[in-house]
């Protein structure tokens, strides 16, 4: 029974230390999307604008921003914001 116990604390060090190295892929491929091609996030998009995160969604939606969905999230062109600010 310890040796079950053993081997299963060994599985789940090795899984945990995967899943760790994927988000540190996941995280480093997302800074570089952003990096290279001037986008941002929709929480630092509504820091920049002042309001919720949940208008900046609309916004996208609406075509008021543009921005384009990376998995669950969206990346919202730099340039867009600016012009939302100058319309402000």
């Amino acid at each position: 029974m310890e040796e079950y116990i053993d081997d299963l604390i060994t599985q789940t060090k090795e899984d945990i230390k995967k899943a760790q190295k994927r988000l540190e892929t996941l995280n480093m491929m997302k800074s570089q999307i952003s990096i290279s091609n001037k986008t941002t996030t929709v929480r630092e998009a509504s820091r920049m604008l002042g309001i919720s995160e949940q208008s900046i969604r609309l916004w996208l939606r609406s075509g008021k921003l543009r921005g384009r969905r990376v998995g669950c999230s969206y990346m919202i062109d730099i340039d867009s914001i600016k012009e939302a600010l100058a319309g402000k």
